[in-house]
C-alpha cells in the first residue's frame, strides 16, 4: 500500500524501503538496508538487513538472506535468516 504522506507500507503496517510488482523480474545480486517486499520473480542472491517478505504471487530462485524473511509464495534455493516464519500455503523447494 502507498500512502503519499508515509510511503510504500507492508502487510504490518511497517514502512518498506523497497517494493517490488507482480510481473516484476529482478535478475543478479540484490542488497536492501531496509524492509523489502516482494510480488515478482527474482532470481540471483537476495539480502535485507531487516526484513524481507516474499509475496505470494512471487517467484523466487535465489538464496536469500536476512534477518527476518517472510515467505509467503515460491521459493527455490537456500532461506538463511534468524527468523523465517512461512505461511502453511507457501512453497519451498530445493535448487
Amino acid at each position: 500500500m502507498v500512502d503519499r504522506d508515509q510511503g510504500m507500507r507492508g502487510a504490518d503496517g511497517s514502512a518498506l524501503n523497497a517494493f517490488f510488482g507482480k510481473g516484476s523480474r529482478i535478475t543478479g545480486t540484490l542488497a536492501f538496508e531496509g524492509r523489502a517486499a516482494s510480488r515478482g520473480t527474482w532470481t540471483g542472491e537476495v539480502s535485507a538487513k531487516e526484513t524481507l517478505t516474499v509475496g505470494e504471487s512471487a517467484v523466487v530462485n535465489a538464496r536469500l538472506n536476512g534477518s527476518m524473511i517472510v515467505i509467503h509464495g515460491t521459493v527455490t534455493g537456500d532461506v538463511v535468516a534468524q527468523r523465517a516464519p512461512r505461511d502453511p500455503r507457501a512453497r519451498q523447494g530445493d535448487r
